[in-house]
């Protein structure tokens, strides 16, 4: 018997070390290579996330508080930075980049072994068998389309653990020792405690239901409820991640999902009936994302191979032989392949609104496709009893059935899926049909072939060809082939170089203009731009990669150049540059955030994740900017004019009214010597031009006036500039435009222009003469002279009794941040009065989650700070401890009496240390019960 377990064992370890090289085979790009991931989630959400985390972590730090975006929020809170899940921490002292690689190829391994070992315990199939379980869940579409979200690779990775864990649980008998039947429950509770941790809600809630309809179906019959019982393993998994859960139940009842989503975004990236097959059968080439519609075309990808769903027949006719066997054997994997696949069809099955309008949970969550986890595995389960029953002697009882019920079966489905394509004609790529149908035709070819040496045998007929009798190891063999082909269509596959992240001009910009600052004290930046724009670099760009890279690949890390550029969404936390914006797209942003987001826009409709750079078309009013602590601005230059080789800077506009003067200052300009001024100017109304005298004075003669005539507003087309010529070349300090029409006269843009050789400098046009463009490049970032940082003075205080009524009075035309704090405190009104002379704050510290400040006031008033307010956050003046009120609808507040004083702001959430005792007692409690067990194991031995 030892010498039996012993080789079981051996060919464990030989089907693990399998799986590990099949995983590398399938995941070169990523395993045998330097290359990235580069897809939008994994390059601009999670790299940014994982540099923050894993930084703090070497700095022997807990993440807490992050204040690089949304205007500050919580960190750790946010449950998709997974800060405790204890398998990211040995990635630590990794670059980010390299962690992501990392811990993706261990949770695809983790996702296969669990799969053979669950398969191996459960279902007690042969290695083989589990082995074709481990590639088809493991290694399948829809767990190698996780790659690129990691956060639901880390979760997705233990389901199947879950569900061998609670089998082993019941496997148990009364009579075993306390440690044997202890063992599996604490198992149960840690791996269930870890998959909380990993980071994605959603793949946790799909993973619990998953677990309990496989309790539910483990009842048997009759029915005995007392198998539930390993189903408190979750209470003691919420204790394990109380730590965690505490401060994310709190920032929930603030966060952008409090109240649910709404029907029609639930059901978005639902399984699409009309192209079922393109989700549920491998691609042989390209072009998932153009059948899609849509980048994302990851989140509809959900095939096992043709040949693991064919297998999946026979695993259903081989456990066909006894009610025991059926409830035992093939039912619960059917029913999770069922399950998973109705509930992926969302908006397209009706029960989806049911659930989403009656049972909890279902609210909370978009893209029901994500539900083919569920389909997975139960596929993978299914196939395993396939190729088991094809091994054996008698995989179907032949006396039974006619002969070749089962081979005419798999033609029937085959035959089934062409019908399918003829009628929804969405056809895939000629590649992909032509696969299909070779990998089903090979499918079924081995398994009639395995089912006649099957039928021999059991007649005690001639033996068949010995090559019969690998029929079943060929089918896995087709399967990983299936398998590995496929996989060349997925998103991962067009990891890029590490050059991705390479620091481009602008942030450099931004970290050389704030490089006094302490890192999370630096002015705020807000970003206009999007990725249209083409680097100035493009043609290098692809060169220096072409020989190395796939094009596809290329093109990844040209968007990864223009998205480092203009610091979007979350690579401001990269570059630690604090940003307004931000994208989160689970519980954050905050709702106050949303609201302040919406004083950004002028139309109603906007993305509530976040995201303002893709929704602004034009610089917000200087109002906003303050209030939000801005001093940076970046823009691209997609609406800017190139004219006779002569650039104009249209991101801004002036205007003047008929009798009245646009002034523009350049002192803050390197000095040019011009003999003429480009104008993109224009009659905003009338069809008449204007008459217009440009003044220009120089830095020494003295000035000149030069009339000229603004043309009106053309009707379609942008304006043509207007050169106007000056009577000598000049050093231009001032340029005014005295308007003498009636009409209202718009400047655009202005250019100074030395004619003899062709140069020009570009000036921006300011209408508060606060706006001075920093730099120049693929991008332009101006720099707001005047802003007031991250925190002054104001003596004006409007008291309000909530966020909506914040929001209101911030939106008012009349309120000036600089002058009055709208606050949700008992405080005085006071009228608006900004900061006296000789009345400043000044930063003097700034740690994530602390802040040390120095504020004087000639009077009593308010320290306003434009970082985000939220429960945790404590105040001391002096060493004295005070309140921090919500300020101006997102922002903090202090109320302060004349003097010099000391301002300290920390971040010390109760939720975290509560939730932190609470995994701690629990831990020790499963620790001292876990011993206890094995020393009574111990004595009986």
């Amino acid at each position: 018997m030892r010498g039996m377990r012993g080789h079981d064992r051996l060919w464990d370890v030989a089907a693990l070390g399998g799986l590990a090289l099949a995983a590398l085979a399938l995941c070169w790009p990523l395993g045998l290579t330097n290359r990235i991931l580069a897809g939008i989630d994994a390059f601009t959400y999670f790299t940014p996330y994982w540099a923050y985390r894993m930084e703090a972590f070497r700095a022997g730090v807990v993440p807490l508080w992050n204040p690089y975006l949304f205007s500050g929020a919580p960190f750790l809170a946010n449950i998709q930075a997974a800060v405790l899940y204890p398998l990211h921490w040995p990635l630590s002292w990794l670059r980010p980049e390299q962690a992501l690689v990392w811990s993706a190829l261990l949770h695809v391994f983790m996702a296969s072994a669990f799969a053979y070992g669950f398969a191996r315990r459960t279902l007690r199939v042969r290695h083989l068998a589990a082995f074709g379980a481990a590639l088809v869940y493991g290694l399948g579409g829809f767990t190698l389309a996780r790659i690129e979200n990691i956060n639901q690779l880390n979760a997705l990775a233990w389901l199947p653990a879950l569900l061998w864990l609670y089998d082993e649980c019941l496997r148990q008998p009364s009579r075993a020792s306390r440690g044997r039947r202890t063992a599996p429950f604490i198992g149960l509770s840690v791996a269930i405690a870890l998959q909380l941790l990993a980071g994605h809600t959603q793949t946790t809630f799909i993973n619990m239901v998953g677990l309990g309809l496989w309790a539910l179906l483990s009842l048997g019959r009759p029915l005995r409820p007392a198998r539930l019982w390993p189903l408190l393993s979750v209470v003691i998994a919420v204790g394990l991640a109380a730590a965690q859960l505490l401060p994310t139940l709190e920032l929930n009842g603030l966060g952008l999902r409090t109240e649910g989503v709404p029907y029609r975004q639930a059901v978005s990236f639902s399984l699409r009936p009309q192209l079922l097959l393109q989700s549920l059968l491998p691609p042989f080439g390209r072009g998932l994302a153009e059948a899609f519609g849509s980048e994302g075309y990851a989140e509809f990808v959900g095939y096992v191979g043709v040949s693991g769903l064919l297998l999946a027949g026979p695993g259903v006719l081989a456990g066909w032989r006894s009610a025991v066997t059926r409830w035992g054997g093939w039912l619960r994997p059917a029913a999770l392949a069922v399950a998973g696949l109705l509930l992926a069809l969302g908006a397209y099955n009706p029960l989806t609104y049911v659930l989403w309008r009656f049972v909890p949970g279902f609210d909370l969550f978009r893209a029901p496709a994500r539900w083919l986890a569920l389909f997975a595995l139960g596929c993978a389960l299914l196939a395993a009893l396939g190729i088991d029953g094809l091994a054996k002697a008698d995989p179907v009882r032949p006396a039974a059935r006619p002969r070749g019920r089962l081979t005419w079966a798999m033609i029937a489905l085959v035959a089934l899926a062409g019908v399918a394509l003829l009628v929804l004609q969405v056809w895939p790529s000629a590649p992909t049909v032509a696969g299909w149908v070779a990998a089903a035709v090979a499918t079924v070819f081995l398994i009639g072939w395995s089912q006649r040496a099957a039928q021999r045998r059991s007649s005690a007929a001639e033996g068949p060809a010995a090559w019969l009798h690998f029929a079943p190891a060929l089918l896995v063999a087709l399967l990983l082939g299936e398998l590995l082909l496929a996989s060349r269509g997925l998103p991962y596959t067009l990891a890029t170089a590490p050059m991705a992240t390479s620091l481009r001009t602008a942030p450099a910009a931004l970290l050389g203009a704030t490089e006094a600052q302490p890192p999370a004290g630096r002015d705020r930046f807000l970003s206009l731009s999007d990725i249209r724009f083409d680097p100035g670099d493009l043609a290098e760009l692809r060169d220096l990669q072409s020989d190395r890279l796939p094009p596809d690949a290329v093109e990844r890390m040209v968007r990864a150049a223009k998205q480092v550029e203009v610091l979007s969404p979350n690579l401001s936390l990269f570059y630690r540059l604090p940003a307004v914006d931000g994208y989160d797209g689970g519980l954050l942003p905050l709702q106050r955030y949303v609201l302040l987001q919406k004083l950004f826009l002028s139309s109603g409709e906007m993305t509530p994740d976040g995201r303002l750079r893709e929704q602004l078309t034009a610089t917000p009013d200087r109002r906003l900017l303050d209030l939000t602590g801005v001093r940076f601005v970046v823009t691209d230059k997609q609406r800017d004019l190139w004219v006779d080789d002569v650039y104009y800077d249209l991101e801004q506009q002036a205007t003047a009214a008929g009798g009245t003067r646009i002034d523009l200052d350049l002192a803050g300009y390197p000095s040019f010597t011009a003999d003429a001024v480009g104008l993109v100017v224009q009659a905003t109304s009338g069809t008449e031009p204007l008459h217009v005298l440009l003044e220009v004075t120089p830095i020494e003669g003295a000035q000149v006036s030069v009339a000229f005539e603004a043309p009106p507003a053309p009707a379609t087309g942008p304006v043509a500039p207007v050169i106007v010529p000056l009577p000598a070349a000049v050093r231009p300090a001032q340029i005014v435009l005295h308007n003498n029409g009636d009409s209202e006269l718009t400047l655009l843009g202005m250019s100074l222009i030395d004619r003899s050789t062709g140069a020009h400098a570009s000036v921006t046009v300011s209408p508060h003469g606060d706006f001075r463009r920093i730099h120049s490049g693929d991008v332009k970032i101006y720099e707001r002279l005047g802003a007031p940082g991250r925190a002054w003075i104001v003596h004006g205080v409007l008291p309000v009794a909530g966020a909506e009524e914040a929001q209101a009075a911030v939106a008012e035309d009349g309120f000036d941040p600089r002058a009055v704090a709208v606050v949700e405190a008992e405080l005085p009104a006071a009228g608006p009065a900004p900061a006296a002379p000789g009345e400043q704050a000044t930063i003097v510290d700034y740690e994530a989650a602390r802040l040390t400040l120095r504020a004087t006031l000639i009077e009593p008033g308010l320290l306003v700070v434009a970082d985000a307010w939220y429960p945790g956050w404590r105040g001391q003046v002096d060493g004295e401890d005070v309140g921090i009120v919500p300020a101006n609808l997102l922002y903090r507040a202090i109320a302060l009496g004349p003097g010099v004083h000391e301002v300290t702001m920390s971040y010390e959430p109760r939720s975290w240390l509560a939730g932190v005792w609470i995994s701690l007692a629990t831990a020790a409690v499963l620790l001292v019960t876990l011993l206890a067990a094995l020393r009574d194991r111990f004595i009986r031995l």
